[in-house]
Order: C-alpha cells, then structure tokens, then sequence
C-alpha cells in the first residue's frame, strides 16, 4: 500500500499564474540536473522545507495531475507562487511609501513584474530535487529549489524601488492636489487629480477604475471652483493706431493657464469676421490680461478668456483609453462655463492727430532653449515695428548706450517647450526695464511672459515673442502718456 501525502498548502488562487509560467520555468528546469525519486523512502523536505545555508534560499511546491507532465507544470508553477510570496513579504517589510489600501496594489505588481520578466529575474533559481507520487488515479510532484541569495536580493531591491514608484505615482500627485486644494490653487489641484487617476490606469494597479473615477471627479470638482472676473470694463471703445486697454480678469490663482479667443471684423464693406486664440497666463497677483494687436482700422470684436485644460487634455488621451475623450469633453465644458467675455469697437483716427515725438531706444538680448544669446531678437524687432506704428520715434540699439528720451531693456528666454497632437506651444518670459534717460527714473521693471502656438517650435516662438512686445510696447505707452 502507498502511503498518500498531503499536497503542500498551495498560494491563494488569485495571486498564482496558471499555465503562463509554464514555458518560462523549462529555462531553469532544463539547466539543472536535479535528482528524480519516486515513491519509496519520502524525503525530508517534502514536509520540512530546508533552512537557508550561505549561498542558497530554498523552496517547495508540489502539483497533481492524472498527467505526469501535468502535474509537474503545476508544480513548477506553484513554486514560483512561493518566490513570489517571499518577494511580496520583502517588499511590503521594506517599502515607506505604501499608504493604506495600496497593500493589493503591491501584490498586483509584483505578480505583473515577475510573469512579465520571468525569463530574466529567476534565472538564479535551480530545481534541486524532484520527488514522484504515483497513486492509482493521479501523480504528485514534488520540487526542491535553490535560489542563490545575491540573485534573489538583487530581484527583491528591484521589486522593491518598482513598487515604490508605481505606487508614489498614484499617491504623491492626490497629496498634491488634496494640499493645492486647501490653498485654493484649484487649477493646480486638478492638474495633479487628473495625473493620479491617468497614472493608476498607466501602470495597471489594482482597481485602476475605481482610483479613476474618483480622481476625476475631484479633478472636476476643482475645476468647477476656478472663478475668473472681469477686472476691466467689458466693453471697451479706442482709435485705430493705439492699443486698447489691457483686457484684465482676476483669477485668484497666480499661473493658471488661459486661452484667448478673440474675433476681428473690420468696418470696410465685405470685410468678413476673424477668429484667432492666444494663450496667457495669470501672474503671481493671480491677474491675467490680453492686449489686442494694434488695428490700425476700424473694426469691432468679442474677447473670450477661459482656463486651458490642454495639460488635462494631454494627459487623458496618453492613456489610450476609450473614455478619454468622454472625460475631456466634460472637462471643456466646465472650463467654458467660467469663461469670461468682453466686447470692443475701434473707430478710425484721423491722421491729423497721429503727433508724437517721444525717442526710444531698444536693446533686447533674446536666448533660445539651448542658452544661447540669438543673432537676432524677434521681441526687440517687434517692439520697435509696433512703436513706429504708434508714431513714436524708436529703434532699436546694440548696447545699453543711449542718447534717446527713454530705453527698452529686455532680456528674453524660453521657460517651455510643448509638444501636442495639434502643434507646438511656447512660454517665454522677459525681464523688462523701461529707462527715463532724462530723469534718471526707472519707470517700469517687472518680468512678464508670455505664450504662443504653432505648428513649429519657430512659429509658436515668433508668436510668444509678438505676444511680448505688444505687452511691452503697451506699458511703454501707458508710462510713458
């Protein structure tokens, strides 16, 4: 009579890989030559597994099958599930960053990390004995395995800063934005909540939905608290040949993005309505403000300012899920909801009272993204077209050497470079000193900046550099009245 063992205590179902694992362990089961008993005399380690000795952690598993084969796959399978309970215990000891309810997320990514890589990672584990069962109705094996310990430390510390990162990916952004909340930076908050729940998705954690949902929802939420005002008239009158009035509406959250759509429709008969888009950003006084190109006819026009959610945007569609462009669209309509909107009428200018006789000089030291000081600076020549439009007598100079009524100084670099579906953004920023040569007065010193699009680094560049100088010429104008 046989004497029947009791199979090993097997992992529990949802962390084992049935069948997947199969081909992978023959890596390791063909390079060993493992001694094979059957019945007879039941070694000690089938019901002790062996203690660690200098060089080797050692492990069993065992599987029955009718099919010898069979059931030596399942066993190969299940003593990977007991590597793999060792790394989970290692990690979990080990690991700071693992907040509550992220404990299933270490399991899920420890099972994904060794069924992906397995190939690779276990190689240092070696099948040192198999011992065969042979009953009436099925077979058992049973697997001794050594992994060398440098190899199986090596794979721990890997699991480990894996786990750490995948998590902290999901964790650190919601801490974020729960922090960015509580300051009534809301944009900010919503950034962060919209990367939380695109991350949970991106590294496959464990209710990857649910996180989602609820991320998303908060991300709405904070987008819904963002409110812009208008901090100017909403209906503004001017001449052709002079700037409008800053458009100005209050954010009360410095560095929100903004885009402006704004429309142009010239008084000449047949003239047809233009619609263009800029973007801005508020200020760190949580104030934004759009200037009008200089028209030099008449014309009449709508401004449009509402919060950019390009950055969500970009984010939700990297995740390539099919509810994307769901969430995205939801979130466009929170943003347009908040939009604030002015009017404007230009009337023409009669020529006769285009008089100025103010002399300014501009010297503008513009770098590109590499660092690099620029042959030539496209803010610098903007300033000066834009100026002479207004009639003043200005030119540009190669050094801070002047001999004219006021100076420009500006030195202009390259804070961003954005890359979209849709084209190129750019964020620029100058800092900018406006001298009263004759009094000594620094009347103006502040650094502004400034964004632009096109479907090239060169076109949103040149945009965010026109952007600039029409801010500059503009408070040029105004200090200088």
């Amino acid at each position: 009579m046989q004497l029947k063992i009791k199979p090993m205590p097997q992992l529990n179902k949802k962390n084992i890989f049935i069948i997947s694992f199969s081909v992978t362990l023959l890596i390791f089961s063909c390079a060993t030559n493992s001694e094979i008993k059957t019945n007879g005399n039941i070694p000690d380690w089938v019901l002790n597994v062996p203690k660690a000795d200098s060089q080797y952690e050692y492990f069993t598993a065992s599987g029955t099958n009718k099919n010898l084969t069979l059931a030596e796959n399942d066993a190969k399978n299940n003593l990977i599930g007991e590597v793999l309970k060792i790394f989970g215990v290692s990690v979990k000891a080990n690991t700071t960053s693992i907040l509550s309810g992220d404990i299933n997320n270490i399991d899920k990514i420890i099972e994904r990390e060794i069924k992906q890589y397995s190939g690779a990672n276990i190689k240092g584990l070696k099948i040192k004995e198999r011992y065969i069962e042979k009953n009436i109705s099925d077979s058992t094996v049973y697997l001794l395995a050594a992994y060398d310990k440098t190899e199986l430390q090596k794979e721990k510390m890997r699991l480990l800063h894996l786990a750490e990162e995948k998590t902290n990916a999901v964790n650190i952004p919601v801490k974020n934005a729960e922090k960015f909340y509580s300051e009534k930076k809301y944009f900010a908050a919503a950034y962060n909540y919209v990367q939380a729940a695109c991350a949970a998705f991106n590294f496959k954690l464990e209710n990857a939905e649910i996180k989602f949902e609820a991320d998303i929802k908060n991300a709405k939420q904070s987008l819904k608290k963002i409110e812009l005002k208008p901090a100017t008239k909403v209906s503004v009158q001017g001449k052709s040949g002079k700037f409008l009035p800053a458009f100005k509406i209050n954010c009360f959250e410095e560095e929100l993005p903004l885009i402006v759509t704004y429309t142009i429709k010239y008084v000449s008969a047949g003239a047809k309505q233009k619609i263009f888009t800029e973007k801005i950003e508020a200020g760190t006084d949580g104030i934004a403000e759009f200037i009008l190109p200089l028209q030099e006819s008449a014309c009449t026009g709508t401004v449009k300012i509402e919060t950019d959610i390009e950055e969500l945007r970009k984010m939700l569609k990297d995740t390539n899920e099919h509810f994307a462009e769901k969430e995205i669209n939801e979130l466009k309509k929170i943003a347009v909801k908040s939009a604030v909107g002015f009017n404007y009428t230009i009337e023409q200018e009669k020529e006769t009272q285009f008089i100025q006789n103010k002399k300014v000089d501009v010297f503008a030291e513009q770098y590109g993204k590499d660092g690099k000081r620029l042959i030539k600076s496209e803010t610098e020549k903007a300033v000066v077209e834009i100026l002479q439009k207004m009639n003043f007598d200005a030119k540009k100079i190669n050094s801070k050497n002047s001999f004219a009524e006021f100076i420009i100084c500006a030195v202009v670099s390259i804070d961003n470079i954005e890359i979209i579906d849709s084209g190129v953004f750019a964020k620029l920023t100058a800092e900018v000193e406006i001298h009263n040569l004759k009094t000594g007065e620094i009347i103006y010193a502040q650094d502004i900046s400034k964004r632009g699009a096109g479907f090239s680094e060169t076109e949103a560049v040149s945009s965010a550099s026109f952007a600039l100088a029409k801010q500059i010429a503009s408070v040029f104008a105004a200090k200088t009245e």
